[in-house]
């Protein structure tokens, strides 16, 4: 164990060393402007770069799915429930904010975007009570079948959907959603087939006449061209806002910019996007803790 020393041993003298004049000192005030300016060009050079190269798109089906409302046929509980919905879709869960003392009558009216890397066929929607004390319990469920007329539409398409838990199959309600189903290797060529029709029209081919006789641009002519930063038109930006409606045209403008009208790139930005803004739109209690109720401890049903 060790022991504390005396007062002579704790105040005893330390060497002192000098330290030279230019520590944390800088020569001039132009100096650190200087440096301020290099590391600011240089971040948003790494920025730029980051946002040219966006990691490579995994995405083969992004299933669009616009939750509108729901009609229960009974109150669980002694209070009016928080109903929310929640899917399930491969191994991504993605839920809808909870609709407060709605009790059987619950309106969202919320667009979620589900970007898979896998083709799907179906999928889970959960109709869920959120509670404050314990594990929020399953009120209702049903599994959606993405029939071949959604897959090859394109289209949103309205279904009323039965729904199915402790009163039996089919009979807790019904679920009114929109569905719609893109194929991105499918979307993203016909944007690119878009793209050159539309460059085809408003650029057409220069003569090889007319090629020679424009005179060479200098290097100074060249220079200025490089530093125009390029401005999207409104048909890019109209035709990713269709895609994505659900983000900001100064965002989508941003993209454009940053990829410099590069479609493919833009998309695989986008997506990426949407795949992060729809994780983040759970309401904000933890969600570990949801799980459906197994019946240990189940308020008995109401009827309000």
């Amino acid at each position: 164990m060790a022991v504390a020393g005396t007062l002579a041993d704790i105040f005893r003298p330390q060497a002192v060393l000098e330290i030279d004049e230019r520590f944390l000192r800088f020569t001039s005030e132009e100096a650190q402007m200087a440096q301020d300016a290099l590391l600011a060009q240089s971040l948003m050079a790494e920025q730029r770069q980051i946002i040219k190269q966006p990691p490579r798109n995994t995405y083969k089906q992004v299933t669009i799915i616009k939750v509108d409302r729901a009609e229960l046929v009974k109150n669980y509980g002694m209070v009016k429930m928080d109903p929310y919905c929640k899917i399930t879709i491969e191994q991504s869960v993605f839920e809808t904010p909870s609709c407060y003392s709605a009790s059987t009558k619950p309106v969202w009216n919320r667009i979620i975007r589900c970007p898979t890397q896998s083709i799907i066929r179906s999928f889970l929607i959960e109709v869920m009570d959120e509670n404050q004390f314990y594990a929020d319990s399953r009120i209702a469920f049903c599994h959606v079948e993405l029939t071949e007329e959604m897959m090859q539409s394109q289209e949103f398409h309205t279904l009323t959907l039965p729904l199915s838990g402790e009163q039996g199959e089919g009979k807790e309600g019904f679920l009114f959603v929109q569905v719609k189903v893109q194929d991105v290797e499918k979307l993203q060529s016909e944007i690119m087939a878009q793209m050159e029709l539309a460059a085809s029209v408003t650029h057409p081919p220069v003569s090889s006449e007319s090629s020679n006789s424009t005179p060479a641009s200098g290097p100074d002519t060249v220079d200025d061209e490089s530093e125009v930063q390029y401005v999207p038109t409104l048909d890019e930006i109209k035709q990713l806002a269709e895609m994505f409606p659900t983000i900001e045209e100064q965002v989508i403008r941003s993209v454009l910019e940053a990829t410099e009208g590069d479609m493919m790139n833009s998309i695989n930005s986008m997506l990426s996007l949407t795949a992060q803004d729809d994780t983040a739109t759970a309401p904000p209690q933890d969600t570990s803790t949801r799980i459906a109720n197994d019946g240990a401890g189940e308020p008995q049903p109401v009827d309000l």
